[in-house]
């Protein structure tokens, strides 16, 4: 939720995005906003490994 207010998206907006599976677009802009609210690079955001 606090993701979602820092980013001004909607908490459900939020949350199909961090799901696995589900299909979701979103805007190169929201992806660099959520990395830096995180403080990770964007490229981090797609880092699938344990």
């Amino acid at each position: 939720m606090e993701l979602a207010e820092k980013v001004n998206a909607s908490r459900t907006h939020i949350s199909n995005i961090v799901a696995p599976n589900m299909p979701v677009s979103v805007s190169l802009d929201k992806l660099f906003d959520i990395a830096d609210i995180l403080d990770v690079s964007v490229d981090r955001l797609f880092d699938f490994k344990d």
